[in-house]
């Protein structure tokens, strides 16, 4: 909780309700662990994680699927849904955006296999990837493959920074 208030600027008023979902938690290391899951029954397909230690670090737990899934927040009503690259983004943005759901990619697919799902379903759909050379690639890629898809990038180099810098 500290790395994520402190060092990263989320509410911690937002982070409850995802700690008491068991959305987010702490591994036996103390590094953050974000659930990744899959459709409306959110089937739970791995994890992304945080370092929160001196070395900065991300990654995903052994086994996980991040082409099947994703880390998510938001009102389950919504029907306008941010992508971002990473879970600490994706609370980011919702912190700054929370009208919106906001997902996890953990990285910057251009076509991962549960978007058409979300796309069937009608939602607004708005690529937030970072706002430097990877992620503009990938969301012109991502808008290629779904023209319906339109790009909102982070006012910063990411949504994290863009928080921070409020």
């Amino acid at each position: 909780r500290r790395y994520l208030t402190q060092r990263r600027c989320l509410a911690a008023h937002i982070l409850q309700p995802l700690i008491d979902a068991g959305k987010l938690y702490a591994d036996q290391r103390g590094n953050a662990v974000f659930l990744m899951v899959i459709g409306k029954p959110n089937r739970a397909i791995g994890a992304e994680l945080r370092g929160t230690g001196r070395d900065v670090w991300r990654g995903l737990a052994r086994g996980t699927r991040k082409d099947l899934g994703y880390f998510w927040i938001g009102n389950q009503v919504a029907r306008q849904i941010v992508i971002c690259e990473s879970a600490i983004d994706a609370i980011s943005c919702f912190q700054m955006r929370p009208e919106r759901i906001c997902i996890s990619t953990a990285g910057v697919p251009a076509n991962p296999l549960w978007l058409r799902g979300l796309i069937a379903h009608g939602y607004k759909l708005q690529c937030g990837f970072d706002a430097d050379d990877p992620g503009d690639a990938a969301a012109d890629r991502m808008i290629a493959w779904h023209p319906m898809i339109q790009r909102l990038r982070p006012p910063a180099p990411d949504w994290n920074d863009a928080l921070a810098s409020r």
